[in-house]
């Protein structure tokens, strides 16, 4: 099993000490009072200006005060969806990056800074975002996302295991060949909305939020057990199909709705448009726009 490389609660420590540090610089640089008590809910220990900072003497309470933030639920946010994948319902990916990343930025500061590793994990919620956007993704983030090293990708471009292009002088990665590279390595997590609550088919809109609900409708009603409902010529009897499917990646043909609605048992009707609304978006428009 791949080792995990971050410590979420080593990574809260240092976002702690590091917005003690950032408030206490702002209170200084601008002479005003009462900026670390509002941000931490309580007075803590004064320090002069390039005074020292140890993590035991800000207060049990404080660090509870910090905890219960909308600033570090964003960055909690960031880190399971970056890491683990998991995207809390309500939680929105094109928010937690920019969020997170303007959150860490406002506290970096020429006597302090949040750790590299703060920054690693705004890159890997990115690259994340963007495969589940279509985007091709760099072999450097690539690597970040399957917890391997540089010279593994690299090794799968060589070999043409992975696509790879030139766009600009740099070497990008083809969206669809990097999740199907992602899936099979064992350090990767996939990406994965939780506590749905029920969402409803018609109320899907993209690829993930879709990946989810038949990974979880898949799981829940044990339908690995009802392969034989899918025709043996079919795409989708291959297992990797589906696993392209629950991985957000749609790559048949329309034709292959109805069968795969029955397997997953979703109404016909409903799944074709939900496809068709998270894959041909566009073309879903017209469909339905009256002019």
């Amino acid at each position: 099993m791949a080792k995990k490389r971050y410590d979420k609660q080593a990574l809260f420590n240092d976002y702690l000490l590091a917005l003690w540090q950032g408030m206490a610089h702002i209170e200084w640089t601008f002479e005003v009072k009462g900026l670390c008590e509002q941000v931490f809910g309580e007075k803590s220990a004064e320090q002069g200006r390039g005074g020292s900072y140890e993590l035991d003497q800000i207060p049990a309470n404080a660090r509870a005060h910090v905890e219960e933030s909308d600033a570090w639920r964003t960055l909690s946010g960031l880190y399971d969806y970056a890491v683990d994948g998991l995207l809390h319902d309500g939680d929105h990916a094109e928010d937690l990056v920019p969020f997170g990343r303007e959150i860490l930025a406002a506290l970096s500061m020429e006597e302090s800074a949040p750790c590299r590793e703060w920054f690693e994990i705004v890159g890997m919620g990115d690259a994340r975002f963007g495969l589940h956007d279509g985007a091709s993704i760099c072999p450097e983030q690539l690597a970040r996302l399957a917890n391997v090293d540089l010279r593994t990708v690299r090794n799968a471009i060589s070999t043409g295991e992975l696509d790879a292009k030139k766009m600009m002088g740099e070497q990008f990665i083809e969206h669809d060949s990097a999740v199907r590279w992602l899936h099979g390595r064992r350090g990767f997590k996939p990406t994965r909305i939780i506590n749905m609550r029920g969402l409803a088919l018609e109320e899907v809109t993209s690829p993930l939020a879709l990946a989810s609900l038949l990974r979880e409708r898949r799981e829940k009603l044990k339908l690995d057990e009802h392969r034989d409902i899918l025709p043996p010529a079919h795409p989708a009897a291959n297992t990797q199909v589906l696993n392209d499917l629950e991985d957000g990646v749609f790559t048949l043909t329309l034709d292959a709705a109805f069968p795969l609605s029955d397997f997953y048992q979703l109404d016909r009707t409903e799944f074709l448009k939900t496809l068709m609304r998270c894959f041909y978006p566009e073309q879903y428009k017209a469909l339905t726009t009256t002019v």
